[in-house]
């Protein structure tokens, strides 16, 4: 089991100027497939040239990487912003 924490708190910040069930989906998503992350956990893929993982939560991509036994998400951004 990992622990999820956020890079900064301009994440955290992102996460909460969000319509609440946007936010809702995200929390919903970052606990229930972040935290026991598997191999064959559905909607995460690897961001090779940056050396992270996406999380898809509906229109809104999670960015994090795997570190340790921990978790840390560097960014929640809109799947319209994102070129990858």
């Amino acid at each position: 089991m990992y622990e999820v924490v956020f890079a900064s708190k301009r994440v955290g910040k992102s996460l909460a100027h969000l319509p609440s069930k946007q936010r809702e989906q995200i929390v919903s998503d970052i606990e229930k497939k972040l935290r026991n992350l598997n191999p064959l956990t559905r909607g995460i893929k690897p961001i090779k040239s940056l050396g992270v993982q996406r999380l898809r939560c509906g229109d809104f991509r999670v960015i994090f990487k795997i570190e340790g036994n921990r978790i840390v998400v560097r960014g929640i951004v809109n799947r319209k912003d994102v070129p990858y």
